[in-house]
């Protein structure tokens, strides 16, 4: 880089580089000098004197301007948003929590550019106020502050001397340990960045955000952005990215301002009557207890559909005028009904929440949540119940402007520590194609997350990639095994080629299993056998105590008989019965608990030739 490009990255770096008697000095905020800001200008020092001293004048006005702004306290102190104001209560009530994190990762390959990233991503942090707020208490309620000042949070940790399966496993103990990391809310940035160096030619990126100021939306603005930023760096151009009219403050107080009286009354009222009555949980089942605290360990499966499955899937939607979404979420639905008979099953689904065009170019939390409630007959058609459900979802959709953490506010829903309110199942379609990143002279590839946070206990998540459906079965590990999730995710499959084949099945009459599943059910029941010639089923008995003389034949608790133990026991009752008379065709009484005892009675009294009456 030149001189001058130097300067001027520096400036943007909020670095003030100064010529005084001869040296090169500077002027910076806590923090705002990088490393590699600090190697480039260790090894252009000279020049960098030069292209200063020949523009004196210039470089004095920028520094006086320099110190003015760093003399001054500008904090700025908001309302936080609804959804704002509930995960500070969260991260309050249990001070300090990674639930919320968001956290993404890239490989990088080919020539990298670290000082024109770091330029990139601090004008990202001074474009957007909702990455340098910070949330206060004063007076019991939580405020915003954007800070003005701020320390670059980009930590470049290098990893080049390493061998490579030493790079691996630092690499994994790092991504785990960025994603984990708590954020305070009260003091950091909202945005945290680790540059992993492994060559000249390769690097990683770890980013991490707080939900509190980003959504999945905000994440592929935020890469949408770096894109940009960092192409004009490196060729040395301007600011390519329009002025933001709007921040998220001013959203924030919009919110608040339009949000009550007879708009807010409206909206409560039909959530109101939507949601009475619906079921504390779900009704899947467990593969283990649920825990007394919710925990938020997940794992996913990857399940993709072939081209010819998911263009029938698009033809069906155009013939029944429903979009993909009421579709794909209409027929999960189905599959939890089947999976749980709850004939009242509700899920949630994410929405943009971004109903103002002022709004879409802006980093922060919009997104709101749904509750979509879906309600099932006996003998109702798919076709019926689709129809009704894409009713509910418009509806739905209309009523969307009240945030799901206001409606928790008003509802009251009855609360659990072990699972999350309202609903505890999610789904969601979504487009990979925000957060596609092109850097140039690099190849960028997505690196998958070694850790996996889930809030709820189970989220399908849709996506369309080269024309093929893809879906992400995202699950509580406290809950679920992985092969339950597996076969979730084949019946699902089954459910979509029977309801495209023909919507006009019942819904009970839709199979949850593939061909090659119904022949092995079928091989497993087949457990007919011929009996052998005999008259008893003590008869039997006696035979397989003869070949397994030693192997267990009864347990009850730590208590354990062998078949030979058994067979004398019994043995010995039926001879004491028969020396009292009893014989073919008399009956004797049984009243015993279900242990041994009763066991040996049973065989005792077959062996004697008469019958016995349970009492």
């Amino acid at each position: 880089m030149s001189a001058k490009a130097i300067v001027e990255t520096a400036r943007k770096l909020a670095v003030e580089l100064y010529v005084e008697n001869n040296q090169l000095k500077s002027l910076a905020k806590k923090g705002a000098m990088t490393e590699a800001l600090r190697d480039q200008i260790k090894n252009n020092k000279n020049e960098i004197i030069k292209y200063l001293s020949e523009n004196q004048e210039a470089s004095n006005d920028a520094l006086e301007k320099r110190k003015s702004e760093l003399s001054k306290n500008t904090e700025k102190w908001y309302e936080p948003s609804y959804a704002q104001q509930r995960m500070w209560f969260i991260d309050q009530l249990e001070q300090g929590s990674s639930q919320y994190n968001i956290s993404i990762a890239y490989q990088f390959k080919g020539t990298f550019n670290p000082l024109a990233f770091e330029q990139a991503v601090q004008t990202i942090i001074e474009r957007h106020e909702a990455v340098r707020t910070n949330f206060v208490e004063r007076d019991g309620q939580a405020y915003q502050v954007i800070r003005e000042k701020f320390a670059l949070p980009v930590e470049i940790i290098d990893l080049a001397d390493r061998k490579p399966s030493d790079q691996a496993s630092e690499i994994r103990r790092l991504s785990i340990a960025n994603a984990q990391q708590e954020f305070d809310l009260s003091v950091d940035l909202m945005l945290r960045v680790k540059l992993l160096k492994l060559s000249e030619q390769e690097h990683i990126v770890l980013t991490c955000m707080h939900h509190i100021a980003s959504d999945r939306w905000s994440m592929g603005l935020l890469f949408r952005e770096l894109s940009l930023l960092y192409r004009s760096c490196c060729e040395g151009r301007d600011n390519p990215l329009a002025e933001l009219k709007v921040q998220y403050a001013d959203y924030a107080q919009w919110q608040r301002d339009w949000l009550k009286g007879e708009v807010l009354s409206k909206q409560l009222e039909y959530w109101k009557t939507e949601l009475d009555g619906i079921p504390v949980v779900h009704g899947l089942p467990l593969d283990y207890p649920r825990p007394q605290q919710q925990c938020f360990i997940g794992s996913r499966y990857r399940k993709v559909f072939n081209r010819s499955l998911s263009q029938s899937i698009h033809g069906f939607c155009q013939q029944h005028e429903v979009t993909l979404f009421i579709f794909l979420q209409t027929v999960f639905a189905v599959l939890l009904n089947r999976f749980s008979h709850e004939q009242d099953v509700v899920i949630g689904s994410p929405v943009a929440g971004r109903t103002h065009s002022d709004t879409e170019e802006l980093i922060g939390l919009f997104i709101n949540t749904l509750v979509v409630r879906t309600r099932f007959k006996n003998q109702q058609s798919f076709k019926q119940t689709l129809l009704n459900n894409k009713q509910t979802i418009l509806d739905a959709f209309t009523h969307q402007h009240i945030p799901f953490d206001l409606l928790l506010d008003e509802l009251k829903p009855e609360r659990s520590l072990s699972h999350s309110p309202i609903f505890q199942v999610l789904f969601a379609l979504q487009n990979h194609a925000q957060r596609v990143i092109d850097l140039p002279g690099l190849k960028v590839n997505p690196l998958e997350p070694e850790h996996s946070i889930i809030k709820f206990d189970l989220e399908l998540v849709a996506t369309e990639e080269n024309d093929e459906l893809v879906l992400g079965w995202h699950y509580n590990k406290e809950l679920f095994e992985p092969n339950t999730i597996e076969r979730l995710a084949d019946s699902y499959r089954v459910l979509l080629e029977a309801i495209v084949a023909d919507a006009d099945q019942a819904i009970s009459d839709l199979p949850l299993l593939s061909d090659e599943q119904q022949q092995q059910l079928q091989s497993w029941n087949e457990t007919s056998s011929p009996l052998p010639a005999v008259q008893g089923m003590h008869q039997l008995f006696e035979q397989q105590a003869k070949a397994h003389p030693q192997s267990p034949a009864l347990r009850s608790g730590d208590q354990c008989l062998s078949y030979a133990e058994l067979e004398s026991r019994s043995n010995r009752l039926a001879h004491y019965l028969l020396d009292r008379g009893i014989g073919r065709e008399e009956r004797v009484g049984v009243c015993l608990e279900r242990k041994p005892e009763l066991v040996v009675c049973l065989l005792g009294i077959l062996k004697s030739g008469a019958a016995y009456v349970p009492l």
